[in-house]
């Protein structure tokens, strides 16, 4: 590495650039007690070549340009933008424009200004219906998150890659994945209901499979047969939680009950639970505050964040300690609602592993038992597909989580490039005609409304 005297230097209360950064880990980062004119600054040599800034530094550069609002529903990858190669840019909010400009994020010699508050989009919790793109223009849907979080942060990273650039200099980091590895398969089993000879069935099979997976259990559907988890957990089998009573509250005390007595009973039988996966992929600072008490190490929503790298959530000032591992929200259930065939099924799965993959991004898939045993050649085709890529490495949710907390004791730093993955022209009808998505999400809300009473 040539350019061993760069310094990224950010604020230690600036949450929002510190948390894609934190997941980052450049070369040269500096967490620093004062306050910065930028959001983030980079220096060569002790001569500062470039600075990132988002609304909330904009009066210390612009003290004369006039600023326009305007709403946006989504951002369109524009080739040579820095967020080029960036999935579909969901932003359902008012960005603030530079009034002479017409680019979203403006880019001026070695300053880059994005129109937002980047710790508001990080720090947003709303869950909103959205279709997920396929070829063949059958979109299915999920509720999820509805800020892309990974998508602000590849946008802070590029930005660094193009400053750096110009000053001939290269961008470095530390890898994602262990080994020199190009990116990792997590599966995931979320055991919603599941009977003992359902259960024994997808175990039978997936070790028929030589398939590393977390199964994340469902304790009172299973409390007759807990012991069946102790017996079979080891190095290539993941047993967590997922609850006790198969439902998410919004207040801290029901949840808590639900979760401690899950955990409780789980490490009864001798298993060591480190992580937790919300029924119905949902999240809220309550659980949270839940998670942290009952020292949980990770847990999984795709109703916080979904398709992204392991990230730690804001919590009004602060970081959680409980560390977010995104996921592919869509389960097979989602495609057999839209009548895919198997055929249909595999290449959708197909076309999200590729995609990933080239990304740079963790390959993360869930499903639950009975869709397993429903559909197993389609799972066959899914692992069979992933072993054929040599760079990808299987792990365990749990296994992937130590190897994340072990990663920033290393200094294996490896040169990044610009993200070139180009997104197919017509991702753009996933966020048209969203209408029914809207009558969806009003039933679902008024159902979960009604459920909370």
């Amino acid at each position: 590495m040539t350019n061993k005297e760069i310094e990224i230097l950010v604020n230690e209360k600036d949450l929002g650039f510190l948390a894609t950064l934190i997941a980052e880990k450049p070369y040269g980062l500096k967490i620093v007690k004062e306050d910065l004119k930028s959001n983030v600054e980079i220096y060569y040599q002790k001569k500062k070549i470039g600075e990132l800034f988002d609304v909330t530094k904009l009066k210390n550069h612009l003290k004369t340009i006039k600023i326009r609002e305007k709403y946006f529903k989504y951002l369109l990858p524009e080739e040579k933008s820095l967020y080029y190669g960036i999935d579909i840019f969901d932003i359902y909010d008012i960005l603030y424009l530079l009034a002479q400009e017409n680019k979203i994020v403006y880019f001026l010699e070695n300053k880059v200004y994005f129109p937002f508050c980047l710790k508001d989009f990080l720090k947003n919790y709303e869950i909103r219906a959205k279709y997920f793109y396929f070829s063949l223009l059958k979109f299915p849907y999920e509720f999820v998150s509805k800020i892309n979080k990974g998508s602000f942060r590849q946008l802070v990273i590029n930005s660094l890659v193009n400053i750096l650039k110009q000053n001939n200099l290269s961008y470095y980091y530390l890898p994602y994945y262990p080994e020199n590895y190009s990116s990792v398969f997590l599966f995931r089993i979320d055991g919603d209901f599941a009977t003992q000879k359902t259960v024994e069935k997808v175990f039978d099979f997936l070790i028929k499979e030589e398939l590393k997976f977390t199964f994340f259990v469902d304790v009172k559907s299973s409390v007759n047969f807990l012991k069946f988890f102790g017996e079979k957990q080891n190095e290539k089998i993941d047993i967590q939680l997922h609850c006790y009573l198969h439902y998410l509250d919004k207040e801290k005390e029901k949840i808590l009950r639900n979760l401690f007595k899950g955990k409780k009973l789980l490490e009864d039988i001798g298993i060591k639970i480190f992580g937790f996966a919300a029924p119905f992929g949902l999240w809220n600072c309550s659980l949270n505050e839940v998670l942290e008490e009952l020292e949980f190490s990770y847990s999984s929503e795709f109703g916080f964040d979904y398709d992204d790298l392991p990230i730690l959530p804001i919590i009004t000032d602060r970081f959680s300690k409980v560390w977010q591992i995104p996921i592919h929200p869509i389960s097979i259930s989602r495609l057999k609602t839209l009548k895919f065939s198997i055929k249909e099924m595999v290449a959708y799965y197909q076309e999200y592993i590729l995609r990933t993959y080239h990304k740079g991004y963790p390959i993360i898939i869930y499903a639950h038992p009975q869709e397993i045993l429903a559909f197993p050649e389609v799972f066959k085709e899914i692992f069979s597909f992933v072993k054929n890529f040599s760079q990808i490495k299987i792990m365990t949710f749990t296994e992937f989580f130590e190897w994340w907390q072990k990663r920033g004791q290393t200094e294996n730093y490896q040169e990044k490039k610009f993200n070139l993955f180009k997104l197919p022209s017509n991702i753009k009808y996933i966020r048209k005609n969203e209408f029914y998505l809207k009558i969806k999400s009003f039933i679902w809300n008024f159902n979960r409304i009604r459920k909370t009473k």
